[in-house]
């Protein structure tokens, strides 16, 4: 037997089973949950003839339930058929005066109920839009590469990454990229964690090619190889090829900088620019700027900053070679030269022994023409290096 009761969509409150009865034994719903929906009796009750409580009754033994948990259902009470109320009352508070004290009050017991008539209208709930769900996993494909074969220890590189995104999904654009030194034995040391943002399908993400801290027989490695992975939300993570970084050799960049018959330029702010990279420096009181640079370094540019006695920047092309020390023939015609001696083109040739005495001249020396001990200290000295 199923007792019909008002209630919303899946609250538990619509369709209930009725406890099982014996025959003659009273089963109307005594819950609490709300108003008994009909008092009639008779007929083909389910109770060997006793009043049918929870159900309307339309006439002798005809009992109607509500759909369980449906809205707009309706209840009626007509007295005077198959004994009506009053069979109803006198079953109940014979067979059942637990429930007839618990369901009538003082204010209104159920002998002074009256018939009634009542109809629901029905509630419509709305229902929310179905949101589309993500399916559990997105196919996303990365291609990961340098855009460069070759570097050096320190240089500033491009990852670059290629992902094929489904188009529905073209918003998800984060990429996790991680940076590894490959030791020897198979060993990796992580260097760089960095995010990167996916535009067009493409992603691009400046490494520095950090020295490792590995050691080899003691020292720096002079060689060593990167790699980099890229991972995105819903990929695996993928790793590029390997890039060979190399140790370059530095040398010392050394440049006195003069003024025709005003002496060096003293303390003066600088802007060196070599390698790609930029530099700010500040000569010393002999008008000596230093740099350590990449030895392969073939030009620069200098710029002087203007300061209070010189209003303007002077900028100069420099063209950097290997210097040989100052005992070498080709390192002292070098530095007379670029002191602006003229020796010349070569230590055999009488220009470069006429320039020899004037630089002796000019720095109190014997002016034998001869680059010997004393003349080389004062050249090392007078070009600064």
């Amino acid at each position: 037997m199923e007792i019909g009761k008002f209630g919303l969509p899946g609250s538990g409150l619509g369709k209930q089973k009725a406890p099982e009865k014996k025959p003659g034994a009273f089963g109307p719903s005594h819950s609490g949950l709300g108003p008994l929906r009909g008092l009639g009796g008779g007929g083909r009750s389910s109770g060997g003839g006793a009043a049918g409580a929870g159900a309307s009754s339309h006439g002798p033994g005809e009992t109607v339930s509500p759909t369980g948990g449906s809205l707009g259902a309706s209840a009626k009470a007509v007295p005077g058929q198959s004994g009506g109320y009053a069979g109803a009352i006198q079953n109940l508070a014979v067979k059942a005066p637990a429930l007839y004290n618990k369901i009538a009050t003082p204010q209104m017991p159920l002998s002074h109920m009256v018939p009634w008539e009542m109809d629901l209208p029905s509630l419509a709930i709305p229902v929310a839009p179905e949101i589309p769900k993500l399916p559990k996993e997105i196919t996303v494909t990365l291609t990961p590469r340098w855009s460069k074969d070759k570097a050096f220890f320190n240089d500033t590189v491009n990852a670059i990454v290629e992902a094929e995104v489904p188009p529905a999904y073209s918003s998800l654009t984060r990429l996790e990229i991680r940076l590894y030194a490959l030791q020897p034995g198979g060993k990796r040391e992580l260097l760089q964690s960095k995010d990167a943002s996916l535009s067009g399908g493409t992603a691009v993400c400046e490494l520095t090619l950090f020295i490792p801290a590995f050691k080899e027989n003691g020292e720096s490695p002079k060689a060593c190889e990167y790699v980099f992975t890229a991972k995105h939300a819903h990929s695996k993570e993928t790793e590029s090829p390997a890039l060979k970084a190399e140790a370059r050799a530095m040398g010392w960049l050394r440049l006195k900088l003069e003024l025709a018959y005003q002496g060096p330029l003293a303390n003066r702010k600088c802007i060196l620019k070599v390698g790609g990279e930029s530099h700010e420096l500040t000569t010393d009181d002999k008008g000596v700027l230093s740099k350590f640079i990449p030895a392969d370094s073939a030009t620069a540019e200098v710029t002087v900053q203007p300061d209070g006695t010189h209003p303007k920047a002077v900028k100069m092309n420099v063209v950097i070679e290997k210097l040989d020390p100052p005992d070498k023939p080709e390192g002292a015609r070098d530095r007379l030269d670029a002191m602006g001696y003229g020796p010349g083109d070569g230590p055999d040739k009488p220009d470069f022994r006429k320039a020899v005495e004037e630089f002796q001249c000019d720095n109190s020396l014997d002016a034998t023409g001869d680059v010997d001990a004393p003349t080389q200290g004062k050249l090392k000295e007078s070009f600064g290096c």
